[in-house]
Formats: structure tokens, C-alpha cells, sequence
């Protein structure tokens, strides 16, 4: 279904393109499709090394999320082990958080090449296709709500479930700052490492990657609800008015799409830095543990 034609052939989709790479964006979507680019994108391309970034870049994403996962299993097997229910409710709600931030990222990305597909459409073809604009602004409304939705989703996750896990399951309450604990969720699913000696993360830290993350969102959210506002105004200008005021708008708005990457970037930087974090730690250990001559010795390596 495509009501609106913001996916049909414009300027910004350009026919005979490499049909593999399409076949290879397509099986990524359909495996993963809120986790790395849409195959839309490869119109986007000019020339044969952006193809190329782009399939990279797809690939970087699988590797983030295998990573993830596998640490999310670890997490769930020490708290099983050790029956540690505020670890483990901890877990569950960082992989929750996960979810939350593909869908938020993933919607995101796919929406640039609606809105930009739109826009284009409506500035060439506005004259025969005026009934386009009121379809259009109830679609991009609903989309900002969508985006602030999932945020309010991802606050409630992140800073509610763990710290009524936290009072549910734990005694050590009484002992950690109550931001800390609100923080407590999504970053402990960015820096959890075998060994909690080798990366100690201070509450200063924790306080000030949180706001960077929240505040990026934030950005975002706010830009595409201004966006849904100033699209809905459209729709009482005349043909003349509306000549004069679509370029301006689009080019105003093209900070709103930018954001999108800038809070991609970021996530894409700290999932990276964990990951090589964690191969750190985990040769560590593995050598610590190699270099122990009485195997009893490995128990006190583990509890310490």
C-alpha cells in the first residue's frame, strides 16, 4: 500500500540500479528490518563507494546487535546463577530498552526518504496533486506522535522498571543514590563487561551520558512534532503562498533529519566502544584464568 505515493519513482529514485545490492538490502530488511537501512536508501547513492558504505554500514549493525545480545545472555546466565533477581529484572528491562531504541532509531531512518519523496512530490506536482497535502499532514502528525510515544516508553523503561526492580528485589537500596538507580537501566546495558574491575563507570558518568542521550531524543522528537505543525499550516495557503514558503520550510526541516543521524552516530559510537571494551575484558580473564595453577584458585578469581 502506498496512499500517499511517497514510495513511487521521483526525482530521488533513479531507475537501473545494481539489482544484487537491492536483493541484499531487501533480505537485511526482511531479517532485521528495524535494525540498519532501509534498500530505498541506495537511491540516495551517487556512485559505486556509497553502495559499498552503505552494505558496510548494514553490517556493522548486525555485529552490534549479535553483541548485545550475547551480553544480554550473559547477564541473564550470572543472574541465574547467582539468583540474583535484581540483576535479573535489571536484564530484562535493558532488553527491553534494546527494542525500544531499534524501533526509535529504525523509524527514524525510514522516515527521511518519506519525507523527503513527499515534500519533492508536493513541490512539482502540487497543482494536480493538491490532495496529497491534507493526506500527507495527517500521516507526518501521526508519525511525531508515533516518535514521542516510543520516547515516553523508553523514560518509563528505563528509569521506572529498574528502580521498582530495584525495590522489589534488592536490599541495597539504601546504599546508591536514587539517580543512579533511575540511570541505572540503560546504562548498564551499554557498559556491562565480564569484569567489573577493568571499567568502572562513576555516578558523574552515568548522570551525564544519560542527559546527552535524552537530550538527542528529545531534539529529535520535538523537530518532527514542529514539523507535523508547520505541514499542517499548509493547508491554508493558496497555490501562490504555498510557491513561496515549501522551500523554506523544506530546507528548515532538514536539521530535523539531520538530528536522526547525529543520535545514530552517537549510539553507534558507544555500542562500538562496548563492544571493543568487552573483548578487552574478556582476553583478560581469559588469560588470568590460563595462568592459574590450582583450579580451586578459579573460584576466588570469579568472586572478586
Amino acid at each position: 500500500m502506498d496512499p500517499f505515493g511517497l514510495y513511487s519513482q521521483s526525482t530521488f529514485f533513479v531507475k537501473n540500479r545494481e539489482v544484487q545490492y537491492e536483493h541484499f538490502f531487501t533480505v537485511l530488511s526482511h531479517m532485521m528490518p528495524y535494525c540498519g537501512y532501509d534498500p530505498r536508501y541506495l537511491s540516495d547513492c551517487v556512485n559505486e563507494t556509497e553502495r559499498r558504505i552503505l552494505i558496510l554500514k548494514n553490517i556493522f549493525y548486525w555485529m552490534l546487535a549479535i553483541s548485545a545480545a550475547a551480553m544480554l545472555f550473559l547477564i541473564f546466565f550470572e543472574a541465574w546463577q547467582s539468583h540474583d533477581m535484581g540483576k535479573l529484572a535489571l536484564a530484562t528491562s535493558t532488553s527491553l530498552t534494546a527494542v525500544v531504541y531499534f524501533l526509535v532509531v529504525g523509524r527514524l531512518q525510514l522516515s527521511k526518504v518519506e519525507i523527503f519523496n513527499f515534500f519533492e512530490r508536493f513541490r512539482q506536482n502540487f497543482p494536480s496533486q493538491g490532495h496529497v497535502a491534507v493526506n500527507a499532514c495527517l500521516f507526518i502528525q501521526n508519525l511525531s506522535v508515533v516518535f514521542i510515544m516510543l520516547w515516553l516508553v523508553l523514560i518509563i523503561i528505563v528509569c521506572f522498571v529498574p528502580l521498582a526492580s530495584i525495590l522489589l528485589f534488592s536490599r541495597k537500596i539504601l546504599f546508591y543514590p536514587v539517580p543512579e538507580f533511575m540511570m541505572h537501566g540503560l546504562i548498564y546495558f551499554l557498559t556491562y563487561l565480564w569484569s567489573d574491575h577493568i571499567v568502572v563507570f562513576t555516578n558523574l558518568q552515568y548522570l551525564t551520558l544519560t542527559l546527552i542521550i535524552v537530550t538527542l531524543v528529545s531534539l529529535v522528537c520535538l523537530e518532527f512534532d514542529q514539523l507535523a505543525h508547520d505541514v499542517a499550516s499548509l493547508k491554508h495557503l493558496d497555490e501562490n503562498e504555498l510557491s513561496e514558503s515549501l522551500p523554506t520550510l523544506v530546507e528548515r526541516h532538514i536539521r530535523a533529519l539531520e538530528l536522526t543521524e547525529t543520535l545514530d552516530g552517537f549510539f553507534s559510537i558507544i555500542f562500538l566502544i562496548r563492544f571493543v571494551l568487552s573483548i578487552f575484558a574478556i582476553g583478560i580473564d581469559f588469560f588470568a584464568i590460563m595462568s592459574l595453577k590450582n583450579p580451586s584458585d578459579i573460584t576466588a578469581l570469579v568472586k572478586c
